[in-house]
Formats: structure tokens, C-alpha cells, sequence
């Protein structure tokens, strides 16, 4: 039997399609409420693309620095010099080339990485959990931890109050 407390957390990637993970990094860029709500709490190490990883840093840095969403120049400066290459220029360009998104595609977008997210945060409490087990004084820890997962994704405008109107 294995060693639980050996036992590491290590982020999935999106199991979406390249087309979709596409389609979250321009959400990201058009509104300023998928960025808040749903943008920050995304990893980048979650895409499968790093370039995709690079630019979503980039705009998540933007973003809580200025509190705005960045132009596609204004991005490229919140990308390190050494990961601009190309490919990375190319993307940026198509995901600003890209048609708007209405509000009922950035609604799915949302829902499906949200859920995403949840179950990795729900993931990362239970292996974190594992070495609590042991202790009679860890069940609080555990709770916390279980309870901190549960509530990834809720915010103000979960219960009717949209801070963008």
C-alpha cells in the first residue's frame, strides 16, 4: 500500500477542445465579468497549449494590476519578452480577430469552467486531506479545506447582484 502522505496534487489540464480553450481566452479579453468572475480563478498551467498558458497569464496580470481588460499591444507588454515569439503574436492577433461573444456563450463558458475548476479545487482538499486523516485534531482542517473547495466560482453575483450593471 502507498504512502498517503506522498501523495501530491498536480492540476489537470482542460480536458476541452482546443477550439473551446480558444473561445476562454477570448471571454477573457471581451468582458470584464468572465475575467473577474471566472478569468482570475483559472490556472494557467490548465491549458494544454502553452502559448495559451502564456497569453492567459498575461491578460490575468493585466487584469489585476489595471482592472480593465488590455488591447492586444498592452497584452503582448504583460508577456514576458522571452516567451514573445511568432506563434504567440499569431494568437494573440486571431483571439482579437475574433468574433464577439454574446452573453449566452460567455454563460456556457463560464459554467463549464467553473465546474472545471471546482473539481480540481475539490480535488487538491482531498489529497491534501489525506495525511489530516491520521490526526483526531486535523477533521477541522479538513472541513475548512473541503468547504474552501466547494465554494470556488461563488461570488456577489451568484445570489442576484451584478456588479457590471
Amino acid at each position: 500500500m502507498s504512502n498517503s502522505s506522498n501523495l501530491i496534487y498536480e492540476a489537470d489540464c482542460f480536458s476541452f477542445r482546443p477550439e473551446f480553450q480558444t473561445e476562454i481566452l477570448v471571454a477573457c479579453i471581451q468582458s470584464p465579468m468572465f475575467i473577474n468572475k471566472i478569468g482570475l480563478l483559472i490556472e494557467s498551467k490548465f491549458f494544454e497549449n502553452s502559448s495559451f498558458s502564456i497569453i492567459h497569464s498575461g491578460i490575468k496580470k493585466y487584469f489585476q494590476t489595471y482592472k480593465s481588460l488590455p488591447n492586444k499591444i498592452n497584452l503582448l507588454e504583460f508577456i514576458p519578452e522571452k516567451f514573445v515569439n511568432e506563434n504567440i503574436k499569431d494568437i494573440v492577433e486571431n483571439l482579437y480577430q475574433y468574433r464577439f461573444l454574446d452573453s449566452n456563450e460567455t454563460n456556457f463558458i463560464s459554467d463549464k469552467v467553473k465546474t472545471f475548476i471546482q473539481h480540481q479545487a475539490m480535488k487538491k482538499a482531498i489529497i491534501e486531506s489525506f495525511p489530516l486523516i491520521q490526526d483526531p485534531d486535523g477533521y477541522d482542517e479538513i472541513s475548512a479545506k473541503i468547504k474552501d473547495a466547494m465554494s470556488i466560482g461563488t461570488d456577489i453575483t451568484d445570489i442576484g447582484i451584478d456588479a457590471f450593471d
